[in-house]
């Protein structure tokens, strides 16, 4: 989906289908509130194969990380380049993002579900059974034990079988 002369997005076609939504029997590190396991049915959709870059946030949003971070109190900036995922901000100003995305590009955009982006990450309909999204391998697939809490640049680790990227680890 082209939105200007320089940005696009690359939308993934995510096949519905019916899955079991939740922590399974016997998953002793699952969250209470992941449970009970429940039957959802999904139709297909389409997911973007990275997180919301902050090159993009900007030309839709027309604010910076550094104004966002701001905004938020100054918490530490953890990352910043136009390819880097783009955060400090909160569910409203990411609804607001997909509306003002969709007014721009002449598409309907919104947030996937939780439904939505629990099935993507489990890559129904195209599992091989792996642990995490896209593999066995947890450093294959996640920046997860960088002890600065880092951001990295999206897309740079192995993606899922789906083709979406950092299902299971950046920001």
């Amino acid at each position: 989906v082209r939105v200007n002369d320089t940005l696009s997005i690359n939308m993934m076609c995510v096949e519905g289908g019916t899955f079991m939504m939740g922590a399974m029997e016997g998953d002793t590190q699952a969250n209470a509130n992941e449970k009970p396991a429940h039957q959802v049915t999904l139709s297909d959709y389409y997911m973007s194969d990275v997180q919301v870059s902050q090159a993009l946030w900007e030309v839709v949003m027309g604010t910076t990380i550094d104004e966002e971070v701001e905004r938020q109190g100054g918490e530490k900036n953890i990352g910043k380049g136009a390819d880097y995922p783009m955060y400090a901000i909160d569910w409203f100003q990411a609804n607001e993002f997909a509306e003002k995305l969709s007014k721009l590009t002449g598409l309907r955009f919104s947030l996937p579900t939780e439904a939505e982006w629990e099935y993507a990450a489990r890559e129904r309909k195209k599992s091989r059974g792996y642990k995490f999204a896209g593999s066995d391998n947890l450093d294959e697939v996640a920046w997860w034990n960088d002890p600065k809490g880092l951001v990295h640049p999206s897309g740079q680790l192995k993606p899922n079988e789906l083709g979406i990227y950092d299902m299971c680890g950046n920001i």
